[in-house]
């Protein structure tokens, strides 16, 4: 009696170790996928993947080195492309599922080369112009010869296809699962800060709004009380810093860097604080609801309001109040003036206060069920059946 082969699954991705909503997202994913009786395999151009990540059938790593110069850039391309047809030759999968706009165009470029010659689905994290316009340019010229999307919001699915025409093009809505609360503590002394403890975990770049939000909260905390603790690294961290110092507000803005308490650290702050721009389902955010942290939060496209149970058609009056937290104020722009945009910021986080973190933490533990893992799965498995 002969045997139903598994359906084989290839990620790519640029990196599967670090702490972003991508490297979370895509093994809570991968690993449902084997759950659902699927081979799953990874490709990555990046570090390592996590050695407790024991659900990959196959493992391949580029370990590609840091551009070093435009005619590196193009070298890393080519060198790119065969180390996919290397991979999908010997890992035979017989459907690709890419993240990142980066690798989805190297890989999209792949298939029109027919060095890859299996069904490509796009797995679509960010807003269409989180990124350059050079990135936005090349999109609009691959992402339509892709055979199947993936969006993490339904807002992200609607950007696209204004953007780009994918009508005809199999999709689908997979929520990002809310990640299993771990059993974690935190040695850090919060005794010596003044309350309220507010928090932000993120990448430091101007994408997550981290210079309006140190900005914010400097103009919040000259009369205000508390303390904004800011986890995270990246390109703002040092030109941050620095300001923070010149506006003597160091005891009350204190960036602690990449820690491994994220989560308990969430637990202990009165809520989480946001001024981010762009966010396609943003981690973090579930992260905050699953532990019943309340959220402050720009109405940054898309998201926030999916998360928060909002109609991406309301018109709203800011700041906005849910269950859950405030969407305070679309994100700072040139047709946001800064100081609407900070009186927003500070009624928000006061408001949030005066009600109280036990008016909101039940609510948002329920709310966090709503995005389970098996919601997740079941979603991708209904698309991938198309290509079966």
């Amino acid at each position: 009696m002969s045997s139903v082969r598994k359906k084989h699954i290839l990620f790519i991705q640029p990196r599967l170790e670090g702490i972003g909503g991508i490297e979370k997202v895509i093994p809570t994913l991968a690993g449902g996928l084997a759950d659902h009786n699927y081979l799953v395999s990874a490709a990555v151009f990046y570090n390592k993947i996590h050695t407790d990540q024991n659900f990959w059938h196959s493992q391949a790593v580029f370990c590609e080195k840091t551009t070093r110069h435009m005619v590196h850039r193009v070298i890393k391309v080519w060198q790119r492309l065969l180390f996919l047809k290397k991979t999908t030759k010997k890992i035979k999968p017989d459907v690709i599922i890419v993240s990142a706009q980066g690798a989805t165009i190297i890989t999209l470029l792949a298939k029109k080369l027919s060095f890859v010659k299996v069904p490509v689905v796009v797995y679509v994290h960010e807003a269409f112009n989180a990124s350059n316009i050079f990135y936005i340019l090349l999109m609009q010229v691959f992402y339509a010869s892709s055979d199947g999307f993936i969006f993490v919001s339904d807002g992200l699915r609607q950007e696209f296809s204004l953007k780009i025409n994918i009508k005809n093009i199999p999709s689908t809505v997979s929520y990002n699962a809310t990640p299993a609360v771990r059993n974690q503590d935190t040695d850090f002394d919060f005794s010596i800060y003044q309350k309220p403890f507010f928090i932000n975990a993120s990448r430091i770049e101007k994408i997550k709004g981290s210079d309006t939000l140190v900005d914010s909260f400097s103009s919040y905390a000259k009369t205000n009380r508390g303390t904004l603790f800011v986890l995270g690294t990246g390109q703002l961290l040092d030109i941050l810093k620095e300001k923070v110092y010149l506006n003597n507000a160091a005891d009350r803005i204190i960036f602690l860097g990449f820690r491994d308490d994220v989560l308990s650290m969430i637990g202990k702050s009165d809520a989480y604080v946001s001024c981010s721009v762009m966010e396609g389902f943003p981690v973090a955010m579930l992260e905050t609801m699953s532990i019943g942290t309340p959220i402050i939060f720009t109405d940054a496209p898309h998201g926030p309001r999916e998360m928060m149970g909002v109609s991406l058609r309301a018109k709203l009056s800011y700041p906005h109040n849910t269950d859950f937290g405030i969407l305070f104020s679309p994100p700072l722009n040139k047709q946001t003036e800064t100081l609407i945009f900070k009186k927003r910021f500070e009624e928000a986080l006061n408001k949030v206060i005066a009600n109280g973190k036990q008016s909101y933490s039940k609510k948002l533990i329920n709310r966090s069920n709503y995005f389970s893992a098996s919601s997740q799965v079941n979603s991708v498995v209904t698309l991938l059946k198309k290509y079966e």
